[in-house]
C-alpha cells in the first residue's frame, strides 16, 4: 500500500480568526475606509469583505455605508451639544452651513462716501465708494 496523506484538519493555510465585529463598527463610524478596517484587524479587504457577508449578510460597502451614517449623526448629536452649551463659533458654524446665513461685508460698502467741503474748497471724501475705489485698484 501507498503513503497516506495527511489526516484530515492538519494541513492547509491556517483559518483567519473573526474580526473584532464591534471595533469594525467604531472604525466605520469614524469613516475609516474598508481597506484601513482590513489593514487594522489583520486581513485582507477581500476576506474581510467574505467576512461581513457571511456576519451580517449585507455587502461590506453596505455595512460601510450604514455605520458612517451612524458617525454622521453622531457628529451632529455632538454638534447641536456644542451649541446648547453656548459654543458660539459652533453657533456661527451651523448658522452659516444648516440655515444658509453668512457674513456679508459687501453691505458695509453700499453707503456713498460723505464729501465735505472746506472753506477753501476742498472736497475731503470720507468711507469708500467700492464701486469707484475698488474697481480701480488694479490700474
Amino acid at each position: 500500500m501507498g503513503k497516506r496523506g495527511p489526516s484530515k484538519g492538519t494541513g492547509g493555510r491556517p483559518s483567519i480568526p473573526e474580526p473584532n465585529w464591534a471595533e469594525l463598527e467604531r472604525m466605520l463610524q469614524v469613516h475609516n475606509n474598508g481597506e484601513d478596517c482590513a489593514y487594522m484587524l489583520g486581513m485582507s479587504y477581500s476576506i474581510l469583505a467574505r467576512k461581513v457577508q457571511d456576519h451580517y449578510g449585507i455587502t461590506f460597502e453596505e455595512l460601510i455605508k450604514r455605520n458612517q451614517q451612524v458617525g454622521k449623526t453622531t457628529l451632529r448629536k455632538a454638534m447641536m451639544n456644542a451649541v446648547i452649551k453656548g459654543s458660539v463659533p459652533m453657533m456661527i458654524w451651523l448658522s452659516k452651513n444648516w440655515l444658509g446665513m453668512k457674513d456679508n461685508p459687501e453691505e458695509i460698502f453700499e453707503q456713498k462716501p460723505t464729501i465735505i467741503r472746506t472753506k477753501d474748497g476742498v472736497e475731503i471724501k470720507l468711507g469708500f465708494d467700492r464701486a469707484k475705489d475698488c474697481d480701480n485698484d488694479n490700474d
